[in-house]
C-alpha cells in the first residue's frame, strides 16, 4: 500500500471498526491474549473461532470457541477479528468463505495499531527483530539470515546495541514480540549484558521478548537465570532432520531449559521455505503487481538495525551483508524522534510504504502466501560455495 493512502485510510478503518457492534475473534492463543489486553474492555465479544478442532465447545476468556458450522449458523453476519500468527492462513480460508479483508474481517495487528496511533499517538508495533551478531554456529545454504554469507561477520558492540534498543523504544509504546536473533544469538559474548539491559529498561513496553536459537551453545547458569526471572521465551530451532548429528546436543539444551522451568518452543521443520535470496530476481511484475505481491505476502518480521526499522528484516540482513542497496523506502528512519511523527511509524508498519513494496521484494520469493517453493533443512555450505 502507497504511504499517501496512509492517515485518511486508518481513519476510514476505524468508522468501520468503531467498537459499536458484536465480533468474533479468530484465534486462541498469545495473540488473542494480547488483543484482550489491548482492547478487551472495548470489544463486544460474543465468541472465538479457531481451526483446531480440539478446542470447539471449550472456553477460552469465559467465552465459547465456536465451531465452523456453529458460526455459520449463529454469527455468519458478524465481523471477525483474527487474532492469531496464522493470519495469512486464516485469511484465505475466510475469502473462500465469501468475507471481504478490512470490511468483514481485519487482522487484530492492523486495529490495535490504527486505533492506538490516530486514537492517542501512540506507537503498537507486532513484532521487532533484533540480529546482535553475524556469527553463526552452522552455516545453512539459503539461511534467512544470510549467516553464510557474510566475508567478514562480526558481534554488534554492546554501546552499539543499548543505543538501537534506546532509540528504537523512545518511539514505541508496546511492542508485542521483541525477538533476538543471530547468527545464532547465544555466541555473542555479551549477550546477558544486552539481554538484562532490555528486561530492566523496557521490559514494561515488551510482551513478549524472545531467542532464537539452534539450541548448539551451551548456556552459563546464570543466563539460564535471567532467562528464567524475566519469563524470557526460547524458539529452539531443531535442524535434525538435516544435520542428525546435532540430535543429541539440541536434547540436552533443551532438557536444560526444562529442568529450569524455561518456556520454549522446540520447531522441528520437514523443509524450509526458499525465499530465493541471493540468487533470485523478479523482473517480471510491474508496479501494480509488485504492491499486490507486497500486500499479499504479508511479511511480519520488521527488522532493527543501525537506527532504523526495516519492514523486512531479510531485506534488513541483506543490506548488512553488503549484498542488497538500502534504499529509503523499506526502511523507517527512528535516528532523530519526533512523535509528531508517530502516525507514520505505525503506517509503515502496517505496510504503507512510497513505492507500495519494498525494492528488497524484487529479489524475494516471498512469505508462505505467495510462495511454494522449498529446500532442504539446514544443508551445509562450505566456504568455498558461498
Amino acid at each position: 500500500m502507497k504511504n499517501r493512502e496512509g492517515i485518511k485510510y486508518l481513519q476510514e478503518f476505524l468508522n468501520i471498526w468503531n467498537f459499536s457492534e458484536e465480533y468474533l475473534i479468530y484465534g486462541t492463543s498469545n495473540a488473542a491474549n494480547s488483543l484482550l489486553k489491548k482492547l478487551g474492555d472495548k470489544l463486544k465479544i460474543v465468541g472465538f473461532l479457531d481451526s483446531d478442532n480440539t478446542k470447539w465447545g471449550n472456553q477460552f476468556a469465559g467465552y465459547p470457541v465456536l465451531s465452523r458450522s456453529e458460526w455459520r449458523e449463529r454469527f455468519g453476519g458478524h465481523k471477525i477479528i483474527v487474532a492469531s500468527g496464522a493470519y495469512t492462513e486464516i485469511r484465505e480460508f475466510l475469502e473462500k468463505e465469501g468475507l471481504r479483508e478490512q470490511l468483514d474481517f481485519c487482522d487484530s495487528r492492523f486495529l490495535t495499531g490504527s486505533y492506538f496511533a490516530v486514537q492517542q499517538n501512540k506507537v503498537y508495533l507486532y513484532r521487532t527483530d533484533i540480529s546482535i551478531t553475524q556469527y553463526c554456529n552452522l552455516q545453512c545454504e539459503k539461511c534467512n539470515m544470510l549467516s553464510p554469507y557474510f566475508k567478514h561477520p562480526k558481534h554488534k558492540e554492546l554501546d552499539q546495541l543499548k543505543a538501537e534498543v534506546d532509540n528504537y523504544f523512545q518511539w514505541g509504546d508496546n511492542v508485542q514480540l521483541f525477538n533476538i536473533l543471530g547468527g545464532e544469538p547465544f555466541v555473542h559474548p555479551q549477550v546477558e549484558e544486552f539481554t538484562r539491559y532490555v528486561c530492566e529498561q523496557y521490559g514494561g513496553k515488551t510482551e513478549r521478548i524472545v531467542f532464537f536459537t539452534n539450541g548448539l551453545v551451551k548456556l552459563q547458569e546464570t543466563m539460564l537465570a535471567l532467562i528464567k526471572e524475566y519469563d524470557i521465551e526460547i524458539q529452539v530451532s531443531d535442524y535434525r532432520k538435516g544435520i542428525p548429528e546435532v540430535s543429541e546436543r539440541v536434547d540436552q539444551f533443551i532438557q536444560k531449559l526444562e529442568q529450569q522451568g524455561i518456556s520454549y518452543r522446540r520447531n522441528i521443520d520437514n523443509e524450509w521455505i526458499d525465499f530465493g535470496f541471493p540468487s533470485y530476481r523478479n523482473e517480471n511484475m510491474d508496479e501494480e503487481q509488485m504492491s499486490v505481491f507486497f500486500d499479499r505476502c504479508y511479511s511480519p518480521f520488521r527488522g532493527l538495525s543501525d537506527g532504523k526499522l526495516y519492514y523486512c528484516h531479510l531485506n534488513t540482513s541483506a543490506v548488512n551483508a553488503g549484498l542488497f542497496e538500502d534504499n529509503t523506502n523499506d526502511y523507517f528512519d527512528l535516528k532523530n524522534f519526533d512523535s509528531s511523527r508517530k502516525q507514520e511509524l505505525v503506517l509503515f508498519d502496517l505496510g504503507y510504504t512510497e513505492l507500495g513494496y519494498v525494492t528488497y521484494c524484487r529479489r524475494c520469493k516471498g512469505c508462505f502466501a505467495v510462495n511454494s517453493d522449498f529446500i532442504e533443512v539446514a544443508k551445509q555450505l562450505r566456504r568455498q560455495d558461498v
